[in-house]
């Protein structure tokens, strides 16, 4: 099993030619309150079908860790959350990019990114939220509510949120 004890840690599945994969095989995630983690992996696509993608599974699925869809304390190579699927270990799939305000609800996993500042019109709920490039957020006098406790920011550019509100996870 992969127990994560505590503080920021990284898989990483390091492949020495494009020729070639590497399968981590546990019986089941756990994870203490404050532990994160980051998988990364080099060429392929981490939890593909593809013969030669890399990947990371359980035989018990870590359904209890997952959040909406997600694991909210779990990263791919950075930039993505991560979530469990048919190849183990894969990239979260979100809401499109920028989705309007009125539709984030408390199972919305909300991607922003620099095109479109998010200002805040009304307090909100969200899953997740990932900051894309260089996104910022301004709560104005608003409460967000990030119901997983993930945020994520990634890309080129500094992320800043702002505001006289309140940001809680």
């Amino acid at each position: 099993s992969v127990t994560l004890s505590g503080g920021a840690n990284t898989i990483d599945l390091a492949r020495s030619n494009s020729d070639s994969f590497i399968r981590l095989a546990a019986t089941s995630l756990a994870r203490s309150s404050s532990a994160t983690v980051n998988f990364t992996n080099t060429g392929g696509t981490l939890g593909g079908a593809g013969a030669d993608d890399s990947r990371v599974t359980f035989s018990t699925t870590p359904t209890a860790l997952l959040d909406n869809g997600i694991l909210a304390f779990a990263s791919i190579n950075g930039s993505d959350f991560a979530t469990h699927g048919a190849n183990g270990i894969v990239a979260a799939t979100y809401a499109s990019n920028n989705l309007a305000q009125a539709s984030w609800g408390t199972t919305t996993n909300y991607t922003g990114d620099s095109a479109t500042a998010v200002n805040l019109d009304a307090s909100r709920n969200l899953n997740s939220l990932r900051l894309v490039n260089g996104a910022d957020v301004d709560l104005g006098v608003h409460q967000l509510t990030v119901d997983s406790g993930g945020i994520l920011t990634t890309g080129a550019g500094g992320t800043t949120i702002s505001g006289t509100g309140i940001l809680t996870t």
